[in-house]
């Protein structure tokens, strides 16, 4: 039976009805073994994509990096304050990559994730985006802010100044010091403000339900982006059948304004909605209030920590605190409201 194996002439049948047990032949197992070694740079062979059929975009591989290769840098870059910093954490970890290697993944996953929310908002419009089920029955805080940030432009020449001198080509004494001799490189800009939002689902006190994930974003693109934005992952989250939808905002106007019509595009026009001030800067209105009355520092800084005390335990206490006024020198009280 071994020595069929090998033999050109090689009878399947007779082969079968052996093992089968009409003959003498015992049953053969036979094992294969394929190992997939990497030809390198010089291989003969042609390996390409096109020539096996693969199309590695199909499985999420592109820039000559798999998925969790991608997923690894890009994740290392988006937690450590520089490229730099995340290069150095990675090496520490086995993973060899040069810095502009990690740079550049890092940068090839952001593009795929714009692509992506792009992809997201063009389907929302469309109105062919699916609704998911993460949000369904839940309490969802819906948080926006606006925040600071300098985006690196192009490097400034900055030419080197001569030294100054005299008459006879000597310095002069009370000149500022030499110049370097290569000047630093500086860049223009300007302060840009990044419009923020914050998903997330919330407990009887408001507090982040364990076990759960936010869902963060932003956008430079200006304020009817970030609405539009935070209307598409409402709608694909689900959130048109969550028990409830608190917005939670400064007093920016750019915010208030477009509410309706991000509630309107993510369909909660049926559902219980609750427009929330940031404590943080409600408690900016009680310093100016108290300001405003003449009061001296050491006068004010008592009251101001006890009313934020209050603020912050919500409205019912602070309507319900006896001392709510605040006299000087038989003054009209001050009197602090807060307005739902």
């Amino acid at each position: 039976m071994a020595g069929a194996f090998h033999d050109d002439q090689f009878d399947v049948e007779t082969a079968v009805l052996q093992c089968l047990g009409q003959g003498n032949a015992p049953l053969v197992l036979v094992q294969v073994v394929i190992v997939f070694t990497n030809p390198g740079s010089d291989r003969s062979i042609d390996f390409s994509d096109h020539a096996l059929g693969i199309d590695r975009a199909r499985h999420g591989d592109g820039g000559g990096v798999t998925t969790g290769l991608q997923s690894r840098v890009a994740r290392k870059v988006a937690l450590c304050p520089s490229i730099d910093f995340a290069h150095k954490e990675l090496q520490r970890e086995g993973v060899e990559l040069d810095a502009k290697a990690v740079k550049r993944v890092a940068y090839q996953c952001g593009e795929g994730l714009l692509a992506m929310r792009k992809h997201w908002i063009e389907l929302m419009r469309e109105g062919k985006l699916p609704a998911g089920d993460e949000l369904v029955g839940k309490r969802v805080s819906v948080q926006i802010d606006g925040g600071r940030m300098k985006i690196r432009g192009q490097m400034a020449v900055k030419t080197t100044m001569a030294e100054r001198v005299n008459e006879d080509g000597l310095l002069i004494d009370d000149a500022p010091g030499r110049s370097r001799k290569k000047a630093k490189r500086t860049y223009p800009t300007d302060w840009r403000e990044p419009k923020l939002v914050t998903n997330f689902i919330h407990d009887d006190a408001g507090k982040m339900v364990k076990q759960t994930k936010a869902t963060i974003d932003l956008t430079l693109l200006g304020p009817d982006a970030i609405a539009e934005m935070i209307a598409m992952h409402l709608h694909r989250l689900g959130a048109a059948k969550a028990e409830s939808v608190t917005f939670v905002a400064g007093g920016a106007p750019w915010i208030w304004d477009r509410i309706e019509a991000i509630s309107r595009l993510a369909g909660l026009d049926e559902l219980p909605t609750t427009e929330v001030l940031d404590c943080c800067h409600g408690v900016h209105h009680i310093s100016q209030a108290l300001a405003a009355q003449g009061l001296s520092k050491d006068e004010r800084n008592p009251l101001y920590r006890q009313h934020r005390t209050l603020l912050r335990n919500g409205v019912k206490s602070l309507k319900n605190s006896r001392d709510f006024s605040v006299r000087r020198n038989q003054s009209p009280s001050l009197r602090l409201s807060s307005r739902t």
